[in-house]
C-alpha cells in the first residue's frame, strides 16, 4: 500500500503511479467546481477509466478487479466524499494505492 500524498489543491493533477513489480499507472485527478466533486482518469495496460467520480470506499476500483491486480482506497475523516478543492491538503481525504495483497484483504471483508 502506498499513500498518494503529493496531491495538492490544484484542480488538475497528473501522476504516474508505480505499483508492485514496477507497474506504471497513469492517474489524472481533477476537480469540477460546478459539481463540487473530484473525478479521475486512470490508464493501465488495456484498462482505461475516464471521468469516474472519486468517492469514499475501501477499493473504488473493485469493479475492475478481474482486469487489474491493484486497487485504490479513498478514505475520509468524516465519511463524506471529497467535495472541497483542498480536501487532500487538509488531510480530510486520503488516497491509497492498494497492492494485490491489500485488494485480497478488502475482498475478504466483502465476502464475510
Amino acid at each position: 500500500m502506498k499513500y498518494l500524498d503529493a496531491i495538492d489543491q490544484n484542480p488538475k493533477q497528473f501522476f504516474t503511479l508505480i505499483g508492485e513489480k514496477s507497474q506504471r499507472i497513469s492517474f489524472f485527478i481533477f476537480y469540477m467546481p460546478s459539481q463540487q466533486s473530484w473525478y479521475f482518469n486512470l490508464s493501465y495496460g488495456d484498462v482505461t477509466i475516464n471521468g469516474a467520480q472519486l468517492t469514499v470506499g475501501p477499493n473504488i476500483l473493485r469493479g475492475y478487479r478481474r482486469n487489474i491486480n491493484f486497487g485504490l482506497a479513498c478514505l475520509s475523516t468524516d465519511g463524506l466524499d471529497p467535495f472541497y478543492l483542498n480536501d487532500f491538503v487538509t488531510g480530510r481525504i486520503k488516497l491509497i494505492l492498494l497492492n494485490e495483497t491489500d485488494v485480497d484483504l478488502v475482498e475478504a471483508e466483502f465476502d464475510s
